[in-house]
């Protein structure tokens, strides 16, 4: 009885020195799994922000070339006119 007695003894110590263990590493494993994942989500957001921007500066572009272009009076006579051959090159209509 006196040896069953130190090998629960035994027992219970190991789980009560490897249950804290266990849960120290698990919850580390946790913490630095989101604080990876954060640094990605951060670099993505980044990278996002820079593809907007981008966009935003060649659709300003292409507006105020679209502006100028509708501006000249050659290619609103063609228009009016519905004489297309007078546009320029590199102007398409689209549309019926």
């Amino acid at each position: 009885m006196l040896g069953s007695f130190k090998h629960k003894l035994a027992v219970y110590f190991l789980l009560l020195a490897v249950a804290p263990l266990t849960a120290a590493f698990w919850g580390f494993g946790m913490v630095t799994k989101r604080a990876e994942e954060r640094r990605a989500d951060s670099r993505l957001e980044a990278e996002l922000r820079a593809v907007f921007a981008s966009y935003e500066r060649q659709a300003n572009h292409v507006e105020a070339l679209a502006r100028n272009l509708a501006g000249r009076r050659d290619v609103q006579r063609g228009l009016h006119f519905g004489s297309f051959g007078r546009l320029p090159r590199d102007v398409a209509v689209l549309g019926p």
